[in-house]
């Protein structure tokens, strides 16, 4: 059996978040490993974070830093 080990990029988002965000650099990873799998190989699919990069924002406006745990959404 033929083992494989598939990665993909960290998922910045550098402004609105939109579908390229997804299909840049998590789909085809996703797609890939899925594929692979059907062919009988075995799969370790892997995806990290980064808990110090962009802070993201709810569809509210409201802001989140990665990372702290408990912390209160700022305006």
């Amino acid at each position: 059996m033929t083992r494989y080990l598939v990665t993909s990029a960290i998922p910045y988002v550098n402004g609105v978040k939109h579908l390229g965000n997804l299909v840049g650099s998590l789909l085809p990873a996703d797609v890939h490993a899925r594929f692979r799998r059907q062919t009988g190989a075995e799969v370790l699919f892997i995806c990290a974070t980064d808990e110090h990069g962009t802070i993201y924002s709810n569809d509210d406006g409201t802001v989140i830093q990665p990372g702290v745990a408990g912390a209160e959404p700022v305006q």
